[in-house]
């Protein structure tokens, strides 16, 4: 597994990992599901599992979330996703993340990040979506840091990092994947 951790300017922190999904905010099995499908995806996925979280410091407020997933191949011209749409129950903490103490971390997200996710996805072109199944299956939120436009974000940045490969990745990449 490859996890790659920056601190940038100010208080803002990004954590990515490759290959592998961070075990600390995997959804259970079981949870409730939409599946979404995209037509005629051109691009080539050359990671197969992604995830980023990410903290971000604004004056006297701050923006977390965390969201990976699995990609899978399966033979179609079509992207299609799977985005939970149910928490967790009981509710499941997450013990260290980027946010620190200053948020109380859940594992989830639940339909009002779920739909900032579907919606992050539909302002991708879609010839830059990779032909085949992306299943988010790692996602968090804060009770107070967590905001929907922090999801689409990371929705479009969590594809474009699978589309581009690990590469050489810095902190200012991080934020030029979550900037678009």
């Amino acid at each position: 597994m490859t996890c790659l951790h920056f601190q940038g300017r100010g208080a803002t922190k990004v954590r990515v990992w490759t290959d592998e999904l961070p075990d600390h905010a995997m959804l259970p099995q079981g949870l409730e599901v939409e599946l979404h499908a995209i037509v005629d995806a051109r691009a080539a996925a050359r990671t197969k599992s992604v995830a980023i979280e990410v903290f971000r410091a604004f004056g006297a407020s701050f923006h977390y979330g965390l969201l990976g997933g699995v990609f899978e191949e399966t033979g179609s011209r079509s992207f299609e996703f799977v985005v939970p749409v149910t928490d967790p129950s009981p509710e499941i903490m997450v013990l260290e993340p980027l946010a620190g103490r200053l948020d109380r971390v859940l594992v989830g997200g639940g339909a009002e990040f779920a739909s900032a996710v579907i919606g992050g996805i539909a302002e991708l072109d879609r010839r830059t979506l990779p032909a085949g199944r992306l299943t988010f299956n790692c996602m968090a939120h804060g009770e107070i840091g967590s905001a929907p436009a922090v999801f689409g974000s990371l929705a479009r940045a969590t594809i474009r990092m699978m589309i581009r490969g690990e590469g050489n990745t810095s902190f200012d990449d991080a934020m030029n994947l979550l900037a678009a």
